[in-house]
């Protein structure tokens, strides 16, 4: 299985500076969903380089955004599984605002340090930072639409468009939720205890994933 990761896919466009990468960047910075076609164009050249080279599953991260993108995709491929990821909206913000690259390895870091306590029904949330080595410090760039305004316009983008997504999937079986409550090292081992059963659980209708979450860490 490949991970394949929309926006990464977009960055890398608008930063060879290509027609399509230029048309991407301003609907990026203006904190706006990409025209369905766009990328839509972009994962389809990815997913035949991957089928080349032998490669037919695919994770995707970040897409669909739209349901006119969901009922494209299952034109593509044959999507298994939904999986609906879910953070506290301040904690969206900080985390975003957090977001660093290093623009000589690659990789990405988080100096968002956060730490929140309950919240009625909402658990404790602490996630420390993804800090970067002494070397790439220097290095280090925050993504041009990582400001508060556009992170809050993109919010309010995906708050319209996500809903009928998750009824898109959520028709079909193929919908887990799952609340993110902690960092990658607390999170990944719960979420790979909902994820393994999964298959056995969809056709039993929708929210369970989060009801599973719940059970784990209880």
């Amino acid at each position: 299985m490949v991970h394949i990761s929309a926006g990464d896919l977009v960055r890398l466009e608008m930063r060879k500076g290509t027609t399509l990468g230029q048309l991407m960047a301003e609907s990026v910075n203006k904190g706006n969903l990409l025209p369905d076609q766009l990328i839509l164009d972009v994962l389809q050249k990815r997913f035949q380089v991957e089928e080349e080279a032998g490669i037919d599953k695919f994770l995707l991260d970040g897409f669909p955004r739209t349901v006119a993108q969901a009922v494209a995709l299952e034109d593509i491929v044959d999507v298994q599984m939904a999986l609906n990821l879910d953070l506290r909206e301040e904690v969206l913000i900080d985390k975003c605002l957090g977001r660093r690259l290093c623009t000589k390895c690659g990789k990405n870091y988080n100096v968002a340090d956060i730490n929140l306590p309950p919240s009625g029904m909402r658990p404790a949330i602490r996630m420390p930072p993804l800090s970067p080595p002494p070397e790439c410090e220097r290095y280090l760039e925050t993504r041009s639409d990582d400001n508060e305004g556009t992170i809050r316009r993109r919010l309010e983008v995906y708050k319209a468009s996500a809903q009928p997504i998750e009824n898109f999937y959520c028709q079909r079986g193929k919908l887990i939720d799952f609340e993110i409550t902690g960092g990658i090292p607390q999170t990944l081992p719960v979420l790979m205890d909902v994820l393994g059963p999964a298959a056995g659980r969809l056709q039993y209708g929708c929210g369970n994933g989060n009801q599973k979450m719940k059970e784990a860490m209880a």
